[in-house]
């Protein structure tokens, strides 16, 4: 649930380490990150197995699109907004706990 962002967001949280996207040339970037179509899967792969990855995908006929890098200590979509990976981290924690209370 949630679309793109929240999987972005629940493994950068994982992880330990943030993410820089770009929303590819043509599409709404509302539509990109919280859309919930179906079929899709976040990869990431070291840069040097990124042509290894693509050409594996290529072969199979699978569609692959780079969207960003892991990098930093915050979760920034490149001319949208950026938001660090500690205010993730105490809402996505936070939630349950303070309906409760």
């Amino acid at each position: 649930d949630g679309g793109l962002i929240q999987a972005l967001v629940e493994s950068c949280l994982r992880g330990g380490t943030g993410a820089r996207l770009v929303v590819p040339d043509g599409l709404d970037a509302f539509t990109f990150l919280f859309s919930e179509s179906a079929g899709r899967a976040v990869v990431a792969v070291p840069r040097s197995e990124e042509v290894r990855f693509t050409d594996m995908c290529t072969v199979r006929g699978l569609p692959a699109t780079r969207i960003g890098v892991v990098d930093g200590e915050e979760i920034n979509i490149q001319g949208q907004f950026s938001i660090p990976l500690s205010e993730l981290r105490t809402a996505h924690e936070g939630t349950i706990p303070g309906l409760i209370a």
